[in-house]
């Protein structure tokens, strides 16, 4: 059994993480909370059954009284913390999950990959979207050829700014998009390789001045060869992000929040047959995934791959290999870091 400390008790512990280890119940057990607000780490405890709960300061993690009881400790504060608790963490002998965006400051993440190395602590990130269902579907089509040879990645990603977010989201590099954007350039390195440049950034800024996050942001990159667009509008009266991979002989593409796949192939001269197959496998395809998710998503089971990234933690601790987490290794984040601070760069000073 797997001893595992939280640290951070957000929105994405209550939602995701917690749901994760309970699917996990026979190899995970979380033996305390810690919060900067006490009463919001006690309140977490006692609605899920997690026998002791404390504080901790905003700088430290080093004096929560139950650390010792942990093998493995979640990192899930706000961005500005992540460096430092990682490294306090793998000081203490833990093994370390932690949120992404893994870290700020890049020669802190790379101290913290050296120290995890030295000390050959399982040192992993939370890029979760992979493993879903959705992708998993897609990575199929892929490996199989059925969506013939890759020409071109596309994201796109409508955000409401009324919604429910983070409040320290503002305070980040283009403020929501450091904390969103690791998703798409992860995404980007799974399903089309690790060589991956920044061609040109257009950037509209935001409505409201006082705001980091701009309105829209456009990238455009090559990935392997192939090329890649990001889109996202943080002013949109609706949230949806879809990610699509285009081939010669059809399309994949995830509906990231309903966690649906759907595939349509090439159509030819585009005649009337045409359209109406497209039409009826698309609409098919998307109710068909609602009505197979809308209920897990409910419960609170729909689990957008949380559970593979346990299940990877869990395994490489157990057998001492990181390789089993590989996939959303240390490494990996750093390298979306660097993805998105050269994002950064390339908008400063814009105003479009």
């Amino acid at each position: 059994m797997l001893r595992i400390g939280i640290i951070g008790s957000g929105n994405i512990v209550r939602t995701r993480h917690l749901a994760a280890m309970r699917s996990l119940r026979k190899r995970v057990s979380v033996v305390g909370i810690s919060d900067t607000h006490l009463d919001r780490a006690k309140a977490v405890a006692e609605r899920n059954s997690i026998p002791r709960f404390s504080a901790n300061t905003k700088d430290s993690i080093e004096d929560v009284p139950w650390l010792h009881d942990a093998d493995a400790l979640l990192i899930a504060t706000p961005p500005f913390s992540h460096g430092a608790f990682v490294t306090q963490a793998l000081n203490l002998g833990k093994h370390v999950l932690v949120e992404k965006p893994f870290v700020l400051d890049l020669p802190e993440g790379r101290r913290a990959i050296a120290l995890a190395d030295e000390r050959k602590l399982i040192l992993a990130v939370n890029h979760n979207f992979q493993f879903s269902r959705g992708f998993r579907r897609l990575q199929a089509d892929l490996a199989s050829k059925r969506l013939g040879t890759v020409r071109g990645i596309y994201s796109f990603q409508f955000s409401n700014d009324t919604r429910r977010l983070p409040l320290w989201s503002e305070d980040l590099p283009l403020g929501l998009f450091y904390d969103e954007s690791p998703h798409v350039f992860y995404l980007l390195r799974r399903f089309a390789g690790d060589d991956i440049a920044i061609d040109s950034v257009y950037c509209v800024p935001p409505t409201n001045a006082a705001k980091a996050t701009p309105h829209i942001l456009n990238i455009e990159l090559t990935c392997s060869g192939v090329p890649a667009s990001i889109h996202i509008d943080f002013e949109s009266p609706i949230c949806e992000w879809f990610f699509a991979v285009l081939g010669d002989r059809g399309i994949g593409y995830v509906d990231l929040f309903r966690d649906i796949y759907s595939y349509l192939p090439n159509d030819g001269q585009h005649l009337m047959r045409e359209v109406l197959t497209t039409s009826a496998l698309a609409t098919l395809q998307h109710w068909g995934g609602f009505v197979r998710n809308g209920w897990s998503y409910v419960n609170h089971s729909l689990l957008y791959g949380f559970e593979t990234v346990y299940k990877n933690f869990c395994d490489a601790i157990e057998s001492g290999d990181a390789r089993l987490v590989a996939a959303h290794s240390a490494p990996i984040g750093l390298a979306v870091n660097e993805l998105q601070l050269a994002t950064v760069e390339r908008t400063a000073g814009v105003r479009t």
